[in-house]
């Protein structure tokens, strides 16, 4: 991984970086031992339309990771973003929105590379 900062595919609204930050918040009031979180962004196969995205919070970067990061809405803790060589083609120019509805709380991507999209909203496929 380079440690210099990548430029950033993936842009995240105020909501999903103080969502963001909640969580990782909440994950070292459990662990006081972790020294730094990322949040990682993947693309997978699988889901109905063939792609779904992966959310997860790690301690570790690997070699092709690309990093970026966002301030939070009070411009005070960078949130640091990792996303792998592969993804990172998948997701350049998408958001990532956090949005709490009747259906419930969770992240909405809005990627301008998705051709189709499911009904869910977890899963999208790209055309060749």
């Amino acid at each position: 991984m380079s440690t210099a900062l990548q430029p950033q595919p993936v842009m995240l609204t105020a909501c999903a970086a103080e969502q963001i930050e909640t969580l990782i918040q909440e994950e070292r009031a459990d662990d006081p031992l972790i020294q730094s979180l990322y949040l990682r962004i993947a693309i997978q196969g699988g889901g109905c339309s063939g792609f779904q995205y992966q959310f997860s919070l790690t301690p570790d970067a690997q070699p092709n990771d690309h990093l970026f990061e966002q301030l939070d809405t009070l411009e005070v803790s960078p949130v640091h973003v990792l996303v792998d060589s592969i993804s990172y083609l998948y997701l350049t120019g998408a958001t990532i929105d956090y949005q709490e509805d009747g259906m419930g709380a969770r992240f909405i991507v809005r990627n301008p590379n998705a051709s189709t999209t499911c009904s869910c909203g977890d899963s999208f496929s790209i055309e060749d």
